[in-house]
């Protein structure tokens, strides 16, 4: 008698813990740059139509529980397309291009390092493409 009791308990709390845990899904994968293949770090991540979120980490990867296996996933990041999957089982793959429209004005410096203009220290010569073009 002790034994049924003891199922039955069991079948009543272990069932419905099963179904509500199969409801949900944990999305993890992995954000790469679509030229260099490199892993993009700080990417946001969230569930559309929701404020469930986070962001990659620094070898690009992220995780995030989402609660139905039919969501889908937005990726934004500064300088890049924005990107909505749909929530895969297996770790996804997820490849943003460049959004050419975002990017900002650029300064290379005498090493061919690239800049934003505010972020340097020093006067900057701007050159428009007319003048560009003439000195050839």
């Amino acid at each position: 008698m002790n034994t049924n009791k003891l199922f039955l308990w069991l079948v009543c709390w272990l069932v419905p813990m099963g179904l509500a845990s199969a409801q949900s899904l944990t999305a993890t994968g992995i954000v790469r740059d679509a030229g260099q293949k490199t892993p993009l770090s700080g990417v946001a991540v969230v569930e559309t139509g929701t404020t469930n979120g986070t962001i990659s980490d620094a070898e690009g990867r992220f995780r995030l529980r989402v609660a139905s296996p039919n969501s889908s996933l937005s990726f934004t990041y500064l300088g890049m397309q924005k990107l909505t999957l749909k929530v895969t089982s297996t770790p996804m793959d997820v490849v943003m291009a460049p959004d050419a429209e975002q990017l900002g004005e650029v300064v290379i410096t005498a090493l061919g390092i690239s800049r934003e203009k505010k972020a340097l220290g020093y006067s900057v010569e701007q050159l428009g493409g007319a003048e560009i073009s003439a000195s050839g």
